[in-house]
């Protein structure tokens, strides 16, 4: 337990003990001690190896639409940072716990409970935008200057292994265990400076987003102050301790950047409403919905309640809530997804595939609308049609959730070839190098066409430069 509390602080960019160094404002330079130990390049194969240990052990959520939120807000910000075309991944774990962490190369957790806790969408991009100041200031590599000697994959296993024992102690501890983690604790220790200049360099890229710079300190003022009342504190104080004097200093600087047009998107209220249907019971759920309603109003309810009534099999109840949705927001994307889902489920596939449909028309290439379609074609035996639709998105994105769905559109529609290259590309997102080069090897044993030999080929070689490189430790 010692070594798994020590080293989520370092996993979540604690604070060091008191006396730690002065706050370091300059950027390091492109030759500093950390790239020479830990590059770019090695750095990513740490954060992809520790991604295939939670992918494989913790509860991702795996809705389309929140999924496709958190990912628009964190380029976003990441779009404004001195590392813009880092190849940054966002992802919202299923645990209600207040947290968000970022790890090596450009990946970002955020926990569900904190996306729930957050009061305006100023608040969740504040947590983020600190986030990803680790990562662009590079503070695991500028810590493990002095572990020239660590094996990559050694620190992967005790980085994954700490996550993971938070959801399961027993598979977290054997994964600790199978590396060096003693040595890994004591090198990298995150500083005070550290967890300082991803307020400030973090409050940056929140103002030159476009959202409320206050939204950080706000955040974290509210935890504190919920703290001094609550037995245990919230997992995100425990893992980033703050002081007041600290959040102060966010908050003044917070007025330097401060704007009257803070953006303000609809789209978190509407994804904080479905995300509390994923993970409340549907009575529990339809009761705060309408404790709202009664209290305040709003879209968010209405929407959030006809979700509720949708999944229990009230459609009559779940169009009226759709319909008391504002005029501005009725041809919102999200909105027009549950109305499509609703006809869906309501027995009229015709009038749900126009609706989704219209929304792809106003919204051309939203990944939600496309998988729900492409879903809803499968279900009624349009194979084709479900293969045409996802063809060309497939083979450029990096969704897993679209790879899977257009293998089995593939296979359906008897492109077996397409559906192997389809599943190579989903189990290499996935991190599963091993079963993406079988499937790819079974391509190249089918009578590919040339040009399906040409892809196989070049991932093949992708992949086994990959593996080479994280099994080696460079």
């Amino acid at each position: 337990m010692r070594i798994v509390s020590a080293a989520l602080l370092l996993l979540s960019l604690a604070l060091a003990p008191a006396g730690a160094s002065e706050l370091d404002l300059r950027l390091p330079d492109i030759g500093d001690p950390a790239s020479r130990v830990l590059s770019p390049t090695s750095e990513q194969q740490l954060g992809d190896e520790i991604m295939q240990e939670l992918r494989n052990q913790l509860p991702l959520v795996e809705d389309a639409e929140v999924r496709a939120y958190i990912e628009d807000l964190g380029a976003r910000l990441a779009s404004y940072s001195n590392r813009a075309t880092y190849g940054f991944e966002f992802f919202v774990v299923d645990a209600p716990a207040i947290n968000a962490f970022a790890l090596p190369g450009g990946y970002i957790g955020v926990n569900s409970g904190l996306i729930l806790a957050a009061e305006n969408e100023s608040e969740l991009a504040g947590v983020m935008a600190h986030e990803i100041a680790h990562v662009t200031q590079r503070h695991i590599a500028r810590r493990m200057a002095a572990a020239s000697r660590l094996n990559v994959r050694s620190i992967a296993m005790v980085l994954a292994g700490i996550l993971i024992g938070t959801q399961d102690a027993q598979a977290g501890q054997a994964a600790i265990m199978a590396g060096t983690a003693g040595t890994i604790q004591q090198q990298l220790n995150y500083s005070r400076a550290h967890e300082q200049e991803a307020d400030r360099v973090g409050l940056k890229l929140l103002a030159d987003a476009g959202y409320d710079p206050h939204g950080m300190p706000n955040f974290f003022g509210r935890l504190m102050d919920a703290a001094r009342y609550a037995g245990r504190p919230p997992e995100y104080l425990s893992t980033h301790p703050m002081t007041q004097s600290r959040i102060a200093d966010t908050a003044a600087r917070a007025e330097g950047f401060a704007t009257e047009d803070a953006r303000e998107s609809a789209s978190f209220s509407l994804i904080r409403s479905k995300l509390l249907t994923l993970e409340e019971p549907p009575e529990q759920a339809a009761g705060i919905f309408r404790a709202a309603l009664k209290k305040e109003g709003g879209d968010a309810a209405h929407y959030g309640l006809a979700l509720v009534l949708t999944n229990t099999g009230r459609y009559d109840e779940a169009r009226e809530q759709l319909d008391a949705i504002s005029a501005a927001l009725s041809e919102h994307p999200t909105v027009l997804a549950a109305r499509a889902r609703l006809e869906r489920r309501a027995g009229h596939p015709e009038h749900a595939e126009q609706l989704y449909r219209d929304g792809l028309s106003l919204y051309p290439g939203h990944l939600p609308l496309q998988l729900e379609l492409g879903e809803l074609l499968l279900s009624t035996g349009q194979a084709d049609r479900a293969y045409a639709l996802l063809a060309s998105e497939a083979r450029r994105s990096n969704s897993t959730a679209l790879q899977r769905l257009y293998a089995q559109a593939a296979r359906a529609a008897n492109h077996p070839i397409e559906a192997r290259l389809a599943m190579a590309d989903y189990y290499r997102l996935q991190g599963d190098w091993h079963a993406a080069l079988t499937q790819l090897d079974q391509v190249l044993e089918a009578q590919p066409t040339p040009h399906q030999a040409a892809r196989a080929s070049a991932r093949q070689a992708e992949i086994k430069q990959a593996l080479q490189d994280a099994y080696s430790g460079r």
